[in-house]
C-alpha cells in the first residue's frame, strides 16, 4: 500500500525559493515558489516552467529576483 506523505510534515523552508521574473516581451511579472537545493537550480526550474507555460523552449526568461522563501517572508512581513 502506498502511503501519501503529509505535505506539512515534509515542508523544508531551506529548499524553497521565491523566484520572480517575466518572459521577454511580456508585461506581467510572475512569482513562483520553487523547490530546489540551490538558488541557481531554483532559477533554472523557474525558467523551464515559464518556457513550458509559454510552450516555447527558446523563450527568453528574465529572472528579476530570487531568494530563500524564509528570507523573502521575513522581509515582507516586517
Amino acid at each position: 500500500m502506498i502511503k501519501k506523505a503529509d505535505p506539512i510534515a515534509n515542508f523544508n523552508p531551506e529548499i524553497i525559493y521565491l523566484v520572480s521574473g517575466r518572459v521577454s516581451g511580456e508585461d506581467d511579472d510572475i512569482a513562483m515558489l520553487v523547490e530546489a537545493h540551490s538558488q541557481g537550480e531554483a532559477e533554472e526550474k523557474f525558467t523551464q516552467e515559464l518556457q513550458r507555460i509559454w510552450d516555447d523552449s527558446s523563450a527568453t526568461v528574465l529572472v528579476i529576483s530570487s531568494q530563500h522563501f524564509s528570507t523573502a517572508f521575513t522581509q515582507r512581513v516586517r
